[in-house]
Parts: structure tokens; C-alpha cells; sequence
């Protein structure tokens, strides 16, 4: 068990499911007090179970429904409800994302928008906010990017684009930040699969056959990544055991980056 972990305070965005879920989970069994967000009140609240089952108590955990989608003010309310109940932020962890399918010809200015506003507007913002909470207690900051922000993938352009501009955010917070002793740094997954999948395809079977291709043609270890696997990266970027390591983009992909 990674100790250093043990009741720090640990925001976690898009915790409702997938990736999110798993590093909650992940971080509940290190003995973390947790604060979670989603925009699904019915999977975070599913969240917030499992996290009990694993030993988190009521006065160890907030859940806040945010939509990143949206107004800064439910930003803004998320940091004020956790300095409220814990008083301290020592980890904060940009999960929460969204992705549209198209390249330049087809990728519609609506979804462009929506993708930059999610992935990379909101996780500024809220760094932003959460800043000087990091700084007090000497945290660290795990984002959690793509492979697709180091190779091309011509049908996501403007989701590549959102996930390499977080890899260059968390190198220049790793140099401002390292003053104070913060560290930042990011999680670099290859295929998971999770329910941006599922919006992507029309049918079960579809799906299945989408995610057995990337597994067997994507990923040179012929497989795809389990949300456990990235979870456990996350984990181990956040703890002392990565105490020296900062502005560093951790590949989770099965060597995806390199084929």
C-alpha cells in the first residue's frame, strides 16, 4: 500500500465511470479521502458506493455533480464544497473528458468547441483554482492525456489537438510549479474502453468488433488496455514513490505510441 496516499485529499473529475471510476476505486483502497465529480448522478452516487465498500467512510468522501460543458461557476462550487468539508486539496487528478468524431473536412465547429471547452478550457480553469490549495500542501497534479496526443489519428482530430495541448500544459506546470515542490505530471492511456466508445457505435456488435481491432492492431501487446492498469499509473504518479518524477507523460498503451 502506497502510505503517502493515506488520508490526502484526492479531486478527481469525471470519476461517473471508466477511467475515472477505476482511479477512485484505486485511490479508496490507498486510503485516500475522496472528492468526485460526474455530470451522471446515478453512476457517481454508483461511485461513491464501491469507494464505501473499500473502506471510505461518509466523512472521507464528496461527490459533486459538475458538467464541464458548462458554466465556471460549477467549477468554482466544486473547489469551494471541498475546502469546505476537507479544508485541503493534495492531489488533484484531470480526468473528466469528452471526444467527436471527425478529421478537418467533417469535425463541426459545435463539437470543436465542445471538445476544446471539456478537455481543456475546464481542466485550466479548475488548475487554475486549485492552484494555490496544491501549493499550500505541496501536492501534485496528474492529468490524464492520450496516446493521441503523440500520434495521429486522422477521425479525432480535434480530441488529438485537446490532448496534446494538455501534455504541453503539464510541462509548463511542471517548471512553474516545481518552485513550490508540486509535481505534474500525466497518464498517457492507449484504448480503453469506456462509454466514449459506446457513443461512438450504433450497435453492440459494432462495438466489439471496433474494440477486437484496436486490440489486435493497435497495441502491439495484441490487447487493450484495462481502466485498472491506467488507474494504478495515476496512483503511482500521485504517491511518494514517483517523488522525483515531474513533467512526465507516462504511456499506458501497450506500446501504441511507437508502432
Amino acid at each position: 500500500m502506497a502510505l503517502s496516499l493515506r488520508n490526502k485529499v484526492v479531486l478527481i473529475t469525471g470519476a461517473s465511470n471508466g477511467i475515472g471510476k477505476a482511479i477512485a476505486l484505486e485511490f479508496a483502497k490507498h486510503g485516500s479521502k475522496l472528492v468526485l465529480t460526474g455530470r451522471n448522478g446515478t453512476d457517481l452516487q454508483d461511485t461513491v458506493h464501491k469507494c464505501k465498500r473499500e473502506g471510505v467512510t461518509d466523512s472521507q468522501i464528496l461527490s459533486v455533480i459538475v458538467d464541464f460543458a458548462g458554466e465556471d461557476g460549477g467549477i468554482r462550487k466544486l473547489v469551494d464544497e471541498t475546502i469546505e468539508k476537507f479544508g485541503v486539496i493534495d492531489v488533484l487528478v484531470n480526468n473528466a473528458g469528452t471526444a467527436k468524431l471527425g478529421n478537418l473536412e467533417t469535425q463541426t465547429m459545435e463539437d470543436y468547441d465542445l471538445t476544446m471547452k471539456v478537455n481543456l478550457r475546464s481542466v485550466f480553469y479548475l488548475t487554475k483554482l486549485v492552484r494555490p490549495h496544491i501549493i499550500k500542501q505541496k501536492g501534485n497534479i496528474v492529468m490524464v492525456s492520450s496516446v493521441n496526443s503523440l500520434i495521429v489519428a486522422t477521425e479525432t482530430i480535434a480530441y488529438n489537438m485537446s490532448k496534446a495541448a494538455i501534455d504541453h500544459l503539464m510541462r509548463n506546470l511542471a517548471i512553474e510549479l516545481a518552485e513550490f515542490g508540486v509535481r505534474v505530471n500525466s497518464v498517457n492511456p492507449g484504448e480503453v474502453l469506456t462509454k466514449l466508445q459506446e457513443r461512438f457505435e450504433t450497435t453492440k456488435a459494432e462495438l466489439d468488433k471496433y474494440m477486437e481491432n484496436t486490440g489486435a492492431v493497435f497495441h502491439p501487446l495484441g490487447r487493450n488496455a484495462e481502466a485498472e492498469e491506467v488507474a494504478k499509473a495515476v496512483r503511482f504518479l500521485a504517491s511518494d514513490d514517483a517523488s522525483f518524477t515531474t513533467g512526465v507523460a507516462l504511456t499506458v498503451d501497450g506500446g501504441a505510441a511507437y508502432k
